[in-house]
């Protein structure tokens, strides 16, 4: 292994280095509550046209599937109807500065509909997408990534009857994108449920979920579904590591997803045919048994490499590059030949969701259904089995590396018969003994002769988001062998030790310093030079400012927001939050992003409110001014009352804080332009009778008659700019 780390470099990181553009394609499962939402005119106006598949006889093809099942075949799920529906046949409109085309395809009693293009040419700024009918799914955005200069381009399935075809273009651009449909594939068996919230597929219930199997979460980020060029038959197969460990994108399936015509040998057309191949990864559930799927990511076209008919394996390379997908692995492999005690499957059954079964005994290497030679595993199934579908998949041994991919078997969920027979890697190392019928060229390109190899990610700098004068380590996972790294780092970051090493320690540069950072890493060794991608970081106390309500009413609520001066309080590290306040609050309640306050009900005044923030490299205190302006007070007397009652208002100063707090008296806001009492409207209820006198004054002392009122209960409403303040009255005699 040592020999190899060596050349590691490239394959490290120049994913993240020399990053090609993403020609990745999102598909996007939600429920019907999370329906996606339209964002621009109606998706589903009359003025869209529709264009209906015609009916076919769906028994039949399930018939013909029958007699074939268990054969070493593709499994088929669809009926493919030529079309040539192109941007001429759908409706177009216009919004602001953009265009859109619309078209309905239908199929009746379709599960799913997908589409070959046998055209696509958009320009910079359009964006195509596939949507359901009930918009629980997207597939999309197409854009000039996918262009066709030519083949085809198969999109994803997308569960339902009916589909949206939408294309939007810049006003500007008209009429210089264009695509043309020259296949419509009808999904006669449910390889996706119609709402788009969980896959069912075909695959029997004995089939396990393989997100119920944490241990196998990084395996599974290798295995896609693949959609075959003819856009009706899929396989399954798995990305691999190889010995320079540059990430490329290799990936292994099975000879007979290429062999189409069954005649054991390959022509130029189904190498060919590789170039139109669709990968579907990450099609799982979103978590253990989840009735909600992950977002799958879709990718495009591969070249043909390498396969041999005797242990039925073959070798495609994808044409995007995969190496910023910080989630996919290239798998380890094992061509030693040493026998595996155990055996474990990740495959896609009938085109379900990703499922795992295990044989939990000792594999034996075999002839492959009275072939001659020992050219196969064969595994008897302890939990789960494989299906239609699951060709191509791979099969690991107790170090988790691939030994083999299957080839074909009985097993099934119906089946007592639960045998299964997979490809020897080692065999397939050699092969026929040329470069397009063996591995070892492909998956061994420095020659090290290596009998294993362990499974691998994207590489990243590692460490803290946070640095702080006491300084922090950072590292890089999976550095080669006789490579040297040379760090890097913003003007707001020393490295007390040196910059050199396979890890450093790093720090702020002043205990002031408060603000954005990174940290980067540079490889070095005969291959050249690679620089990974920078490490954002937080550098210092925390950055900060303080806006809100700063001129209230007496008794008003108040909020008050914490304005970071970068990112938020996650990505400054902050860990605790305090507030505080001078002057005329009743309270302030506050977090690391916000607090909220009341006005005082008795006084008016200045004052400032304070917030603290903390995180790991101290605390940084910032205030903001605020004003409540000053009330009247209003005070009725006598209350009981007999004849009369008089209202007398007062400012702050001629009355006593004591008198100020009396519950008696009433605080309302004055003018806030002339600072005085302004009009004020009066109102008496009566408990049971309701409104019984009303009136308005400017008055600064205004006598309210009683006499004709009866004894009781009453409610003094005063009323000052819409806002009502209340006061018991009691009549008395």
């Amino acid at each position: 292994m040592d020999m190899i780390r060596a050349y590691i470099l490239l394959a490290c990181v120049v994913a993240f280095v020399t990053l090609k553009s993403q020609a990745q394609i999102l598909t996007r499962y939600n429920t019907l509550t999370e329906r996606l939402q339209v964002n621009s005119t109606e998706r589903y106006s009359n003025n869209i046209p529709i264009i209906i598949m015609p009916n076919f006889d769906i028994e039949k093809l399930v018939e013909e599937d029958e007699l074939v099942k268990g054969a070493d075949i593709p499994y088929r799920f669809g009926k493919a109807f030529n079309t040539n529906i192109n941007t001429q046949d759908g409706y177009w409109e216009e919004n602001k500065d953009q265009r859109y085309y619309r078209i309905k395809v239908k199929s009746p009693e379709a599960f799913s509909l997908n589409f070959i293009f046998k055209e696509i040419k958009l320009i910079t700024d359009a964006e195509l997408y596939i949507y359901n009918k009930d918009r629980t799914v997207m597939y999309g955005p197409i854009t000039s990534l996918q262009n066709t200069k030519n083949g085809s381009f198969l999109s994803d399935l997308i569960p339902g009857e009916e589909v949206l075809i939408e294309l939007i273009e810049p006003s500007a651009s008209q009429n210089r994108s264009t695509f043309k449909i020259e296949k419509v594939i009808h999904g006669y068996k449910n390889v996706l449920s119609k709402n788009g919230e969980k896959s069912l597929g075909s695959a029997g219930n004995c089939n396990l979920d393989v997100n119920c199997y944490p241990d196998w979460e990084n395996e599974s980020n290798a295995v896609a579904l693949v959609l075959l060029s003819s856009g009706i038959e899929l396989c399954t197969g798995s990305l691999l590591n190889n010995t320079a460990e540059d990430l490329k994108p290799y990936f292994l399936s099975a000879f007979h997803c290429i062999d189409l015509d069954k005649n054991k040998f390959l022509s130029e057309t189904e190498k060919g045919n590789t170039e139109n191949w669709m990968f579907r990864f990450h099609f799982k559930t979103s978590s253990c048994n989840s009735s909600s799927l992950a977002t799958t990511i879709t990718y495009n076209k591969a070249d043909f490499k390498a396969a041999w008919e005797e242990s039925d394996f073959a070798l495609v390379e994808l044409r995007n590059s995969l190496e910023n997908e910080i989630d996919f692995i290239w798998l380890g492999w094992d061509r030693s030949g040493n026998t595996p005690s155990e055996g474990v499957c990740i495959h896609h059954p009938s085109g379900d969701l990703m499922k795992i079964a295990f044989d939990n005994d000792i594999l034996r290497e075999t002839e492959y259904y009275g072939n001659s030679g020992n050219s196969h595993w064969k595994v008897n199934w302890n939990d789960g089995v494989t299906e239609g579908g699951s060709s191509g998949s791979p099969l690991f041994n107790q170090s988790k590396r691939v030994v083999g991919q299957l080839h074909g078997g009985q097993a099934s969920c119906s089946s007592s018969d639960l045998r299964d027979w997979y490809g020897c890697f080692h065999v397939s190392w050699s092969g026929g003994n040329t470069n397009s019928t063996r591995l070892s060229n492909w998956l061994d390109p420095i020659n090290s002769g290596v009998m294993v190899l362990d499974s691998r990610g994207v590489s990243k700098v590692e460490g803290s988001n946070l640095i702080c004068v006491s300084g922090g380590l950072f590292s890089l996972d999976n550095l080669p062998t006789n490579t040297s790294v040379t760090w890097t780092s913003s003007s707001n970051i020393t490295f007390p030790s040196g910059n050199t090493g396979a890890s450093v320690t790093a720090k702020a540069s002043s205990s002031t310093v408060s603000g954005t950072g990174w940290i980067e890493a540079t490889l070095n060794n005969s291959s050249g030079d690679v620089t990974l991608p920078r490490k954002e970081v937080w550098v210092g106390r925390p950055s900060f400012s303080l806006t809100g309500t700063t001129n209230l009413d007496v008794g008003a609520p108040g909020i008050v927001f914490v304005g970071y001066s970068s990112g938020d309080h996650f990505s400054q590290g902050i860990q605790n939050s305090n507030w505080s306040f001078t002057g005329p609050l009743d309270y302030i309640n506050g977090d690391e992003t916000k607090a909220q306050f009341r006005a005082s009900r008795r006084e008016g005044g200045i004052g400032f409110i304070y917030s603290t923030q903390t995180n790991q490299c101290g605390s940084i205190e910032n205030r903001l001014f605020y004003e409540v302006e000053e009330p009247f007070f209003m005070l009725a007397s006598p209350n009981p009352a007999n004849e009369y009652t008089e209202l007398n208002f007062y400012t702050g100063d001629e009355i006593s804080e004591y008198q100020k707090s009396s519950p008696v008296m009433v605080s309302i806001p004055s003018n806030k332009k002339s600072n005085e009492l302004g009009e004020y409207e009066i109102q008496i209820w009566h408990e049971r009778k309701g409104l019984v006198k009303q009136m308005k004054s400017k008055s600064k002392k205004l006598q309210i008659p009683t006499n004709k009122l009866d004894e009781g209960i009453y409610f003094l409403h005063l009323i000052v700019n819409g806002k009502v303040h209340k006061q018991q009255l009691k009549i008395q005699r």
